[in-house]
């Protein structure tokens, strides 16, 4: 796994939030059209672009992350390894990252991390090795536990940006969650006096669909034709100022299924042969 310069060493009662404001670097301006119309990307990355092109952004926007490269397994007849796909910190999501491995720096702040994951189509299915899924995923610190922290990362600005950006969505769905940010606070022994409201918001935008009642973060959604799905953890309480709802973590997956599903059969056919 690729490492970046710098290794995060925050405290969660020492953070800094920052505000929301910067998020406007994941959702490129829109017409707020549907999502099927409208242009579907983030953190300034298209579905459909080319590995080279995203490799572009990835090293504009993280100057100090070196972007991990995995490639195709190598075919008769291919003189030229291709990029399968490109990540910063790839499992951030998941939690399945070594706090060494893991690049803290983020265009949006300090105390903010961020993942991206982006899949590329073999060239044999398409020359031009489109972008066919995109996961990318940031965490703010906890402001509950945040020493004289004020919020700044207010959920009602985060939808009111996505929904401009995509539109009204197809499907949403709000429960409430224990978060992430909770559990690591329980782990640590501290914060039990603190009384929270955790919860977890989802939207898709596609032609047609629904969000799965089983899966949270990554998308195996039911849809027709490309489709975005946000994920979002938000948590509020009666300790910290105006006690409004605040953003933990974002996740956006943006995917073209029939793209997903020639790529995935292309593997498998791979996979028979070496077998």
């Amino acid at each position: 796994m690729a490492r970046c310069t710098t290794r995060r060493t925050v405290s969660i009662d020492r953070v800094k939030v920052v505000s929301l404001a910067a998020v406007t670097l994941l959702l490129a301006s829109g017409s707020g059209a549907a999502a099927q119309t409208a242009a579907m990307q983030a953190f300034g990355i298209a579905l459909g672009a080319s590995p080279d092109a995203v490799m572009a952004v990835l090293a504009r926007d993280y100057p100090v992350c070196q972007p991990a490269r995995s490639v195709f397994h190598e075919v008769a007849g291919q003189q030229t390894e291709s990029t399968a796909e490109l990540s910063i910190n790839p499992g951030l999501i998941d939690k399945d990252i070594a706090a060494a491995d893991l690049c803290s720096y983020s265009p949006a702040g300090d105390g903010i991390s961020d993942s991206v994951e982006a899949n590329f189509m073999h060239p044999s299915l398409a020359p031009g090795q489109p972008l066919y899924s995109l996961h990318v995923h940031r965490e703010f610190p906890d402001f509950v536990y945040g020493q004289g922290a004020k919020p700044a990362n207010s959920f009602d600005e985060l939808r009111a940006q996505l929904m401009r950006r995509y539109g009204r969505p197809i499907d949403q769905r709000r429960v409430a969650t224990v978060s992430s940010a909770a559990n690591l606070a329980s782990s640590l022994g501290i914060g039990k006096q603190v009384r929270r409201e955790d919860q977890l918001v989802r939207y898709l935008w596609s032609a047609t669909g629904k969000l799965s009642d089983q899966e949270f973060e990554y998308s195996s959604c039911e849809c027709a034709g490309r489709y975005v799905k946000a994920v979002i953890e938000i948590s509020r309480s009666a300790t910290a100022p105006k006690n409004w709802y605040q953003v933990l973590s974002f996740t956006i997956t943006i995917e073209d299924p029939a793209q997903k599903a020639q790529q995935d059969a292309w593997n498998a056919q791979w996979q028979r042969t070496k077998d």
